[in-house]
């Protein structure tokens, strides 16, 4: 059944034109007018001297943090949601992560949306630590399940690649069940599939209507695999 159209609100964190005054003034006007959401971006540490020519370094300076700036809108509002496009995996320690997200998600009376992907952009992922940039798509998969992980189990405990602790007493959980929105970013056939296995939502930037409608069958069919997947991986067991 079709769903209602809804809309979000970026309120200029970044970029020429953002200040608190903006941000501010965006926010106010958002639960004003009855946006469903209000939408930050990240990018905390663009280089210098940029190895890419599109987006440039004037789209992300300054840049007031993402998950601070959530924060500040959630305790000035009380109905948009409250989102990033797109917190980078990468960029984050992945239970800090959870944690804030999670706390985010108490204090807004369940308003958090998680958006994430394995991020672009080489030099800003190296300045904040993360040095296996081919790796990248693996370790946001790995994350992703450790936060799904710490938001839906008693007594969590992971053991992977990158990340391994537990069991763990881990309070408060998200107020939403099972938890919050989990929305994908990214065009690529593994961000399809990382959709199909994380995700509630797909976040998508700059995309053509007839690239949207060619790729929601790829989406649909590896929802649809996925599907099974888990149903024979159920009746092995």
């Amino acid at each position: 059944m079709p769903q209602p159209l809804k809309y979000g609100l970026y309120v200029a964190n970044s970029g020429p034109l953002a200040t608190p005054e903006l941000i501010r003034d965006l926010a106010d006007e958002a639960e004003r007018r009855g946006y469903d959401g209000v939408w930050t971006n990240e990018h905390p540490m663009p280089a210098h001297d940029l190895d890419y020519e599109w987006p440039n370094k004037g789209h992300y300076i300054p840049h007031f943090g993402a998950l601070t700036t959530l924060s500040y809108i959630a305790g000035r509002t009380r109905t948009v949601r409250l989102g990033c496009s797109v917190f980078v995996l990468p960029y984050h320690n992945t239970m800090m992560l959870a944690k804030e997200i999670a706390t985010l998600d108490r204090l807004s009376d369940g308003r958090a949306i998680l958006s994430a992907a394995p991020g672009w952009n080489r030099q800003e992922m190296a300045y904040l630590g993360f040095h296996d940039f081919e790796q990248r798509g693996a370790f946001a998969d790995e994350a992703l399940d450790v936060i799904r992980t710490l938001w839906t189990q008693p007594t969590p405990s992971f053991e992977g690649r990158w990340h391994r602790f537990g069991p763990t007493d881990w309070e408060p959980r998200p107020l939403q069940r099972p938890h919050p929105p989990i929305w994908i970013g990214g065009e690529s056939l593994p961000a399809i599939r990382r959709v199909t296995r994380f995700g509630t939502g797909w976040l998508l930037s700059h995309m053509p209507l007839a690239w949207i409608e060619s790729h929601l069958g790829i989406l649909r069919d590896a929802r649809v695999a996925e599907t099974l997947d888990g149903l024979l991986a159920s009746a092995a067991r």
